[in-house]
Formats: C-alpha cells, sequence, structure tokens
C-alpha cells in the first residue's frame, strides 16, 4: 500500500500500487463550494425563476454566487489552518 497525501488539502490516502494515477476530490472539476450548491437549490426549487420575473432581469445572482465561493475557500483555509495548530498541540 502507498501513502499519498494531497497538495491542496493535506488529505492522506492509503492507495493500492496498481493505481497509476491518483487524482484527490478536491481537484475534480466537480468540486462545489457554497455559492455553486446555492445556486443549484435555488434553482431546482424554482426560487431563481421567481425572482428574475419579480426583478425583470439581472438579480446579481452571479455575483453573489462567486462571493459565497471566495467565502468558502477562505473558510476552508482557516479550517485547515485550525487543523494543522490542532495537531500541533496534541503532539
Amino acid at each position: 500500500m502507498i501513502r499519498h497525501t494531497c497538495k491542496n488539502c493535506d488529505r492522506t490516502i492509503i492507495i493500492s500500487p496498481a493505481i497509476k494515477h491518483f487524482v484527490c476530490r478536491c481537484k475534480s472539476p466537480n468540486t462545489q463550494r457554497l455559492g455553486d450548491r446555492l445556486a443549484a437549490i435555488i434553482h431546482y426549487t424554482g426560487l431563481a425563476w421567481l425572482i428574475k420575473h419579480i426583478v425583470r432581469g439581472k438579480c446579481g445572482c452571479e455575483k453573489r454566487q462567486e462571493q459565497l465561493n471566495v467565502f468558502d475557500s477562505k473558510i476552508r483555509q482557516w479550517i485547515k489552518y485550525a487543523r494543522n495548530i490542532f495537531h500541533v498541540f496534541v503532539i
């Protein structure tokens, strides 16, 4: 078995030697951040259609989605930093 550590998320995974190429989920194109998830929920519940008809055009949804994605990445960095500090104190 081989230990593989992702450089982006510091996740350590033990994989079989038969696997020649490993791609962590954090690098996959299907990774969704907070803004993407909320946009999908709003779309599938029908709220997006309702909002666009009420405001008659641009509602700033794309800008808000990008801001939430940036906020999500900052939160993930903070959690990663907090985990590293916790490991220092535990060891």
